[in-house]
């Protein structure tokens, strides 16, 4: 039995100065260096353009600032996301609020216990349970494809684990070639999200906006939405072209883990 106590890193963390509250001058350079610690540990280049890098901190800020995490939280959970699978982009301000939700996620349980000064016990999925969840997710996202709805496969996990066991088999060049021709989709994502958003997010966009026009090759955020659109293809595409059940799902995953 873990009791939480000031001693967690859970708790300690929590209690933390949340990044909303803090000065500007204060949060940026953190950020800047959490940005740095993750290019190092992927093998990314730091972006030597000061605007881009500039750009990429302040979107980070904005996302953080929509949250309720502290700065402790954050530096938990970039080291904990970082470490945890895929690195996407290090210059990708949404990779970082992945990671944040992701954690505040995982400690929500212990810090609702903390607060009401209860006892918790982490609870461990088994595999059997982890399965279940990834088909149950695919299985969601299929029958709202069939039925004309749209969906969302956060963080690309369907699609992810599609292509892991082998049920999307798709070649380098196939991909580059896909992720060429929805350059303009992703531009026009981007552009509704601005035109969505609230006036400051609405400028950090229109800014990202200008420097894709100037150089889209080197704007990681371009990349990312790109990167996106062709999942969702390819995951639309598979829901096309199979008829899907938990049952048979499961079956395929079997046949993959037996090779």
């Amino acid at each position: 039995m873990i009791t939480t106590t000031n001693n967690s890193q859970a708790v300690q963390a929590y209690q933390g100065k949340q990044c909303a509250q803090m000065p500007q001058q204060d949060l940026l350079p953190e950020i800047l260096n959490q940005y740095k610690m993750v290019c190092a540990y992927a093998g990314q280049q730091v972006t030597n353009d000061q605007h881009s890098l500039n750009l990429i901190v302040r979107m980070i800020e904005a996302d953080l600032k929509k949250t309720r995490c502290t700065l402790e939280q954050f530096k938990i959970a970039v080291n904990e996301g970082m470490r945890s699978g895929e690195v996407y982009s290090a210059n990708a301000p949404a990779t970082y609020l992945k990671w944040v939700y992701a954690y505040l996620d995982k400690v929500k349980m212990e810090l609702a216990a903390h607060r009401n000064n209860q006892s918790f016990q982490p609870y461990e999925m088994s595999e059997e349970e982890k399965l279940n969840t990834a088909i149950e997710h695919l299985m969601t996202m299929y029958h709202k494809f069939k039925s004309g709805q749209s969906f969302l496969d956060g963080g690309s996990a369907g699609y992810l684990w599609l292509e892991k066991i082998g049920q999307i088999n798709v070649s380098i060049d196939e991909k580059a070639e896909m992720f060429e021709k929805s350059k303009d989709r992703a531009i026009a994502a981007i552009k509704a999200k601005r035109d969505n958003a609230e006036r400051y997010e609405a400028r950090t966009i229109q800014s990202l906006l200008n420097a894709i026009e100037q150089r889209p090759k080197d704007i990681p955020e371009l990349r990312f939405e790109q990167i996106k659109i062709c999942r969702d293809d390819l995951l639309r595409q598979y829901f096309r072209e199979n008829n899907l059940t938990h049952d048979f799902l499961y079956e395929v995953f079997q046949e993959h883990q037996a090779k």
